[in-house]
C-alpha cells in the first residue's frame, strides 16, 4: 500500500476508485471476536467490485478456486515474495496470513498477527483465552481457601477455622515425626553405650555340671570403671558418673549442669533431644574431699523404656524387686554399689494430698548430715514405701535417689531409694 493511501482506504489500480475501510475498524471495535464474519461478508462484496489490487507489478492478480489471491505459482511466473518490503501487501483473513512471509506450499495455519497491523488470529485468541481461564481457576481456588473482600461473616469464619485446622494438623505431623526420630536416636544411643560397657566375664562349671559366672574382682571392676569414665570424659566434662541397673536396662553416663533444666532436653553429649539425659541435681557435690550424703538423679519416664522409663517395673512388684535389688553408681572416685530399700509414688503439689502435705525428697541433699533430719527423712520414706525393707539404713550411710515422672495422676513422681 502506497504512502498516499491511508489505513482506511484501498485504491483500485484501474479506476482509481477509493474504497472506504473505516467501517471494518468500527465493526472490529464493536463486535470483537465476531469480526471475522463481518470481514468475510465485506471482502466478498469488495472482490466483486475490484478488478485488481495495487501490487508492485500492477498486474491483475490470479485468484484460485477459493477466491484467494495466488502469491506464488512457478508455472505462471508469480512470486510475490520477491517484492520490496515497502510494496508488499499482506492481508490477514479468517486467521490465514497472505503475504510475503508465506510460501506457495504453506497452508498458513500457524501464522499469527504481524507487525504491519493485520487482524489478530484465532490461535492468539485461543492462547489468551487459555491463560485467562487458568488464571481464573487459580484465583477461584485461592478465594475458596483464603478470606476475600465480599465474603460473608460466616464464610470468613469458616475459612479461618479451616486454615487454623490445617496449620495445627501440619504442626502436629512435624512434631510427631520429630519425636519418633528422637526416640529412635535415644534407643540407638542406649545400644551403643551398652556395647561400650559390656565386658567379658569369666565362667566355670561346678561339680553338678552347671555353668557359673565368676564375678570380677574389685581390682578388675576399678580398672573397668576408670577406663569407662575416661572414655566419657573425652565426650563431655559434664559427665560425673555412670549408672547401671541391668534389670531395667539402664546403662547411662550421669551428667550435671548448673541447673536442673538443661539436661531435660539435651543428651549427655549436648545434642538436643526430648529424651534428655540422666542427670544429677545441681546441688549435689562430688569431689575427692566431699561427697553429698544424698545423691539425687533424674531421668525422663520414656514410654519406650529408655532413660528411667523401666523403673516402673518395680511398682507393686515385689518379685521384680527381689530379682533386682542392686544398682551401681560409679564415679571417678570409685565404684558405688547400692542396695534398693524402698520405692514410692508421691505428689508434687499440696492440692494433690488430702492433708496438703508434700514430701520434698529431692531437697534433702547435704542436710542429711544432721542425724535428726536424717531420721525424719527415713520416717517419710517408710510412710510411703511399697515394700517392707530387709535392709537396715543407718545414719551416715550414703543414699542414692532415682526420680522420674509417674502417670498415676498429673504431676506425680516415682522414686526409688537405695
Amino acid at each position: 500500500m502506497s504512502d498516499e493511501t491511508s489505513k482506511d482506504e484501498l485504491t483500485d489500480g484501474s479506476s482509481g476508485k477509493n474504497h472506504d475501510f473505516s467501517k471494518f475498524f468500527d465493526d472490529a471495535a464493536q463486535f470483537g471476536g465476531d469480526f471475522h464474519e463481518i470481514v468475510d461478508e465485506e471482502l466478498e462484496n469488495i472482490m466483486a467490485e475490484v478488478d485488481t489490487f495495487s501490487f508492485a507489478d500492477k498486474k491483475k492478480p490470479k485468484v484460485d478456486e477459493n477466491g484467494m489471491i495466488v502469491i506464488y505459482d512457478e508455472e505462471e511466473g508469480i512470486d510475490a515474495t520477491d517484492m520490496p518490503e515497502a510494496e508488499r501487501v499482506k492481508l490477514t483473513y479468517s486467521g490465514k496470513s497472505i503475504g510475503a512471509e508465506s510460501t506457495g506450499d504453506d497452508s498458513g495455519d500457524d501464522d499469527s498477527e504481524d507487525s504491519s497491523g493485520g487482524f489478530g488470529t484465532d490461535d492468539n485468541l485461543s492462547s489468551d483465552d487459555g491463560k485467562e481461564e487458568s488464571a481464573e481457576k487459580k484465583k477461584s481456588f485461592l478465594s475458596g481457601i483464603f478470606p476475600v473482600k465480599g465474603d460473608s461473616a460466616g464464610e470468613v469464619i469458616r475459612k479461618i477455622v479451616f486454615l487454623a485446622s490445617t496449620a495445627v494438623f501440619i504442626g502436629a505431623g512435624v512434631m510427631l515425626a520429630s519425636t519418633l526420630l528422637q526416640q529412635k536416636e535415644a534407643q540407638q544411643e542406649l545400644e551403643d553405650i551398652k556395647e561400650m560397657v559390656t565386658t567379658t566375664v569369666a565362667t566355670t562349671i561346678n561339680e553338678e555340671g552347671i555353668v557359673e559366672t565368676i564375678p570380677p574382682t574389685s581390682e578388675e571392676r576399678e580398672e573397668h570403671n576408670e577406663s569407662l569414665m575416661n572414655s566419657f570424659a573425652e565426650v563431655s566434662d559434664n559427665v560425673k558418673g555412670f549408672i547401671e541397673l541391668p534389670g531395667c536396662d539402664i546403662y547411662y553416663p550421669v551428667v550435671q549442669w548448673t541447673d536442673n533444666d538443661y539436661y531435660l532436653t539435651h543428651t549427655y553429649d549436648d545434642r538436643i533431644n526430648k529424651a534428655g539425659a540422666i542427670f544429677m541435681d545441681f546441688r549435689c557435690v562430688l569431689s575427692e574431699e566431699y561427697i553429698s550424703p544424698n545423691i539425687v538423679l533424674y531421668g525422663h519416664n520414656q514410654e519406650d523404656g529408655t532413660m528411667f522409663g523401666n523403673l516402673k517395673y518395680y511398682k507393686n512388684n515385689v518379685d521384680f524387686y527381689k530379682e533386682n535389688p542392686f544398682v551401681t553408681f560409679s564415679t571417678e572416685y570409685g565404684v558405688g554399689d547400692y542396695v534398693i530399700f524402698g520405692y514410692f509414688i508421691t505428689n508434687v503439689y499440696p492440692r494433690q494430698d488430702l492433708n496438703g502435705e508434700v514430701f520434698h525428697y529431692h531437697d534433702y541433699i547435704n542436710v542429711l548430715e544432721d542425724e535428726v533430719t536424717f531420721n525424719w527423712y527415713m520416717e517419710q520414706i517408710d510412710r510411703r514405701n511399697q515394700i517392707i525393707p530387709t535392709v537396715d539404713v543407718a545414719f551416715g550411710d550414703q543414699l542414692l535417689v532415682l526420680s522420674t515422672c509417674s502417670n498415676e495422676y498429673s504431676d506425680s513422681r516415682f522414686v526409688v531409694m537405695a
